[in-house]
């Protein structure tokens, strides 16, 4: 049997849309989510790390890393008007972002 997801290490990639060719790639992620707001990509790995990653394609430039939330992650987190929500298979947590700056 092959699996098309590899928890814990499944990385988070960087893709050229135009040609499909990986710009860069950093493993650790699994079947996390992301979501892009300004500048960074907010990506929360699914063992519950939040990881604030500068979105450019030149290379994997990590800004913070923070455990988020316990459990496993397999839902994308949510931002409104700086806050933004997370959940796991175990529990839930907003965090204020609006004063990080």
């Amino acid at each position: 049997m092959i699996s098309f997801k590899r928890f814990g290490s499944g990385p988070l990639k960087c893709v050229d849309l135009k040609t499909g060719a990986v710009r860069w790639e950093q493993p650790g992620f699994g079947a996390g989510q992301v979501i892009l707001t300004g500048n960074y990509l907010l990506a929360l790995a699914d063992d519950g790390q939040l990881v604030i990653v500068e979105a450019v394609p030149d290379a994997y430039k990590e800004v913070a890393r923070f455990k988020a939330v316990a459990g496993k992650c397999w839902s994308t987190p949510a931002l409104s008007n700086g806050h933004l929500f997370v959940r796991s298979t175990k529990e839930g947590a907003c965090f204020d972002l609006a004063a990080v700056k």
